[in-house]
């Protein structure tokens, strides 16, 4: 007899999603920003092709003046700034994508 076989093969998550511009980002804002912009979107770039399958996760060491959208990678202001206090700010944005680890 014969048989038709076929073969499925899944995405093996190769790559971490990744900035398109290195590992960096740096932007600036106004000190009088109104409560809920956003401040910037984070755009990655995912060779595994994993489209539309990331989470983001912001370090909060800033009691909350920040917050990402988990699905978007938009950073948005959830608390005011004051430049007088504080000039600049640094912090991590991780990025995790839904493929099978290796």
């Amino acid at each position: 007899g014969r048989v038709n076989a076929t073969i499925y093969v899944e995405n093996a998550n190769e790559f971490a999603p990744r900035l398109p511009r290195g590992d960096d980002v740096t932007f600036s804002v106004k000190e009088n920003m109104q409560l809920g912009s956003s401040l910037f979107q984070i755009s990655i770039i995912d060779e595994d092709g994993n489209t539309g399958v990331h989470q983001f996760y912001v370090e909060d060491k800033y009691n909350g003046i920040f917050d990402v959208d988990g699905i978007t990678g938009e950073i948005v202001l959830r608390k005011t700034l004051d430049y007088e206090r504080v000039e600049n700010y640094l912090f991590d944005v991780t990025v995790r994508d839904a493929g099978k680890p290796i």
